[in-house]
């Protein structure tokens, strides 16, 4: 490093473009927070606009990786198609819980299971 380059750095150890980066970053976390924690780079990028502001999506995107805030994702929504053949189990307990005594019943929940169904014609 160049003497000069090492004494300006002792005067101002931040650059100003790094100062901008810190405003740019509080302002995203606004946005976000105000959003629920729900936007991405683009919403965020719009609010920008909306506000006045002219800062790229690129840099917006890249501010919010290096302070870790991500939008949340959407889960694709899948069809269930029934397919000739499939084999559906009757409801016999028809919400009867009540049993006289034990392993007369069983009963299960899975839906914290995500599955995957395959529909006819569908690569999905």
């Amino acid at each position: 490093m160049h003497p000069s380059g090492f004494y300006r750095w002792v005067k101002e150890p931040e650059s100003p473009r790094n100062i901008e980066n810190k405003k740019i970053t509080d302002l995203i976390r606004f946005y976000w927070e105000e959003s629920g924690h729900v936007y991405g780079s683009p919403n965020i990028y719009e609010d920008f606009r909306e506000a006045g502001y002219r800062y790229s999506k690129s840099r917006i995107a890249r501010l919010m990786r290096v302070a870790g805030i991500k939008g949340a994702h959407r889960r694709k929504r899948h069809h269930v198609a029934w397919v000739p053949g499939d084999v559906y189990q009757e409801n016999i307990l028809n919400r009867e819980f009540s049993v006289d005594r034990p392993n007369q019943a069983w009963c299960t929940d899975i839906t914290y299971i995500r599955t995957y169904v395959f529909i006819f014609g569908s690569s999905n």
